[in-house]
């Protein structure tokens, strides 16, 4: 009997839950830009609010919604940031 099939989210979008996020956060330095290349709603990236935040993010209305690049990441430049998380 194998694994069970998971189905894929429309997109790829998988939000990132706080659990996986705060143990880190102590360990990573303070930084004035932060790049997220799959932003998603941003789960990720507001956490950094002291930091400019910048996203990529393929789905229109997310990216819409909070002022992301809407661009699939794997073919277009990133701009520049001090720290990339994703």
């Amino acid at each position: 009997m194998g694994a069970p099939k998971l189905e894929r989210m429309a997109l790829d979008y998988y939000a990132t839950p706080d659990e996986a996020v705060l143990p880190i956060l102590r360990h990573l330095p303070r930084v004035r830009t932060v790049l997220d290349p799959a932003a998603g709603s941003g789960d990720l990236l507001h956490h950094f609010r002291d930091s400019l935040m910048r996203g990529i993010e393929i789905d229109e209305a997310r990216a819409n919604a909070w002022g992301w690049t809407c661009a699939n990441a794997l073919e277009v430049k990133w701009p520049d940031a001090d720290l990339c998380i994703m």
